[in-house]
């Protein structure tokens, strides 16, 4: 029998059979627009990412952890927090509707700040 693993998200799918319509700052919306490639290269990090940080044990209880040698938990935390600014960078570079570009607020700064955007409770913008 193949395990099944179930998700949750605060925001609903961008694409599929309900045909949600998104705004397009949306989170979803920034990420279904990546080509194919672009998705699966920040997957596969963040999917790493995830992995080191449960090699370090860090949110386990000492007797839960898969690695007991301190130095090998080390080197585990270690390489999370790369992996960490590694997708935090190359999320942003490659949404810059989202974040803008390098050094720089994105456009819907500006209309937030003039009150034409607002902020959900969740962090999505409309």
């Amino acid at each position: 029998m193949a395990n099944a693993v179930a998700l949750q998200t605060r925001q609903p799918r961008a694409a599929g059979p309900t045909r949600v319509t998104l705004p397009p700052l949306h989170p979803a919306a920034a990420w279904a627009s990546l080509p194919a490639e672009a998705r699966d290269t920040l997957g596969t990090t963040l999917v790493d990412l995830v992995f080191q940080d449960f090699l370090s044990g860090a949110a386990y209880a000492e007797e839960d952890r898969v690695l007991t040698d301190d130095e090998q938990r080390s080197a585990a935390i270690e390489r999370a927090e790369r992996l960490l600014n590694r997708i935090y960078d190359d999320v942003a570079a490659a949404l810059p509707a989202l974040f803008g570009p390098a050094g720089e607020n994105p456009a819907w700064v500006e209309d937030y700040r003039a009150g034409r955007l607002s902020i959900s409770h969740e962090g999505v913008l409309s």
